[in-house]
């Protein structure tokens, strides 16, 4: 796998939630390897979702990395001051093991 196909640097994290005092679920996260990864980080769609009481812009990104072990789908990625969650679980092209695909949400 060329380097130049992961120009980016990000942080991985996992889910890591936890309860409080009264016994509720407060979201945590921790980072799943020490230090930045190497990734690919590319936009591939815009949509606008629509509630009751906001209006929020979300961006579809593509985030590539070596393939891991142990790297499921509640994962979050921190790149250049954003972060970006991941929805499902990540493909493995063809089974090979050289590189995940996930695909993330930001919201704005």
């Amino acid at each position: 796998m060329r380097s130049g196909r992961l120009p980016q640097r990000v942080t991985i994290q996992i889910q890591d939630n936890t309860q409080n005092t009264h016994g509720e679920v407060v979201e945590g996260w921790t980072d799943a390897i020490s230090g930045k990864i190497w990734a690919g980080v590319e936009p591939i769609s815009s949509n606008e979702v629509f509630s009751e009481d906001e209006r929020n812009a979300e961006l579809a990104t593509r985030i590539v990395i070596r393939y891991r072990e142990n790297l499921g789908p509640f994962v979050r990625f921190l790149h250049k001051n954003r972060t970006y969650y991941a929805q499902g679980q990540p493909i493995d092209k063809n089974s090979e093991h050289k590189q995940l695909e996930y695909i993330c949400y930001e919201r704005s």
